[in-house]
């Protein structure tokens, strides 16, 4: 998961070459650290489920997704 984030942070690093790496780096990097607030608030579920996938065994029940107006 976090590996994935980092990548993110560079790949943006071509397309914004004026850009700081660490701020390109820690953007995707903030949405792991209020995650937990998503959780804690309720704007996203996840369940415990042992052996759900062969890497974690969180089961995500529910994500917040964008209304259009």
């Amino acid at each position: 998961m976090f590996i994935g984030h980092y990548a993110v942070g560079f790949a943006a690093k071509k397309v914004a070459p004026r850009a700081s790496l660490v701020l390109l780096i820690a953007a995707p990097l903030l949405l792991d650290l209020l995650w937990p607030i998503f959780l804690l608030t309720g704007w996203e579920e996840v369940r415990i489920d042992p052996g759900n996938t062969v890497v974690t065994p969180l089961d995500f029940v529910s994500y917040p997704t964008p209304t259009v107006f």
